[in-house]
């Protein structure tokens, strides 16, 4: 049977005891599954939901209920904006979004608390680490582990702006992966 017919892409589908719909079709390497209907590619949970509900509302997400983003049941798929998304997807976004102190232990709330944005995207500020910070130049060449516990390396310092500067790989890899999922989660199937 021809994959891109409606009835093809039926006879891919497996039901489970949880409710979930599975699609037993192929799937990209972040785990959503793709398929082509009418010469077009489409990520399957979208296809299912333009069929059985209909179009997605504009500036909207569908977030998988169930977490599983092989699961093709439309009573599973929830249209949400892309903040939403974030907040209930257990994403890097999320994580720090629930942070209430910094990584020193000082509040984030009040005049304490500043915004700011980088190539990772925008991101919350403990003012009282960046006076410290300042107070005792701003390099962090002397220290033995990141902010995040992870023990530096040899061979990782940089020079930035004439300043010696030290990036612990492990979090510049998670970032790195980060960067890479949230890219691929943009794709406009």
């Amino acid at each position: 049977m021809p994959r891109n017919t409606f009835e093809g892409i039926l006879s891919k589908l497996c039901p489970c005891d949880d409710g979930c719909v599975l699609w037993t079709g192929p799937s990209m390497k972040h785990g959503y599954c793709v398929t082509s209907w009418k010469s077009k590619p489409w990520l399957i949970h979208r296809l299912f939901y333009y069929w059985f509900v209909g179009p997605i509302p504009v500036g909207m997400e569908l977030h998988h209920t169930c977490r599983n983003k092989r699961c093709v049941n439309v009573l599973h798929l929830r249209p949400v904006t892309k903040q939403e998304h974030i907040l209930l997807d257990n994403t890097f976004g999320h994580v720090h979004s629930l942070k209430t102190h910094c990584p020193a232990g000082h509040p984030y709330e009040g005049k304490n608390l500043t915004r700011g944005s980088n190539r990772e995207g925008p991101h919350r500020k403990c003012r009282t680490c960046i006076r410290e910070r300042n107070r005792k130049g701003g390099s962090n060449a002397d220290k033995t582990h990141c902010l995040r516990g992870h023990p530096y390396s040899d061979g990782i310092d940089k020079m930035e702006g004439g300043r010696r500067h030290r990036r612990c790989q492990v979090c510049r890899k998670e970032q790195a992966a980060t960067r890479q999922a949230q890219k691929n989660q943009s794709l406009p199937l």
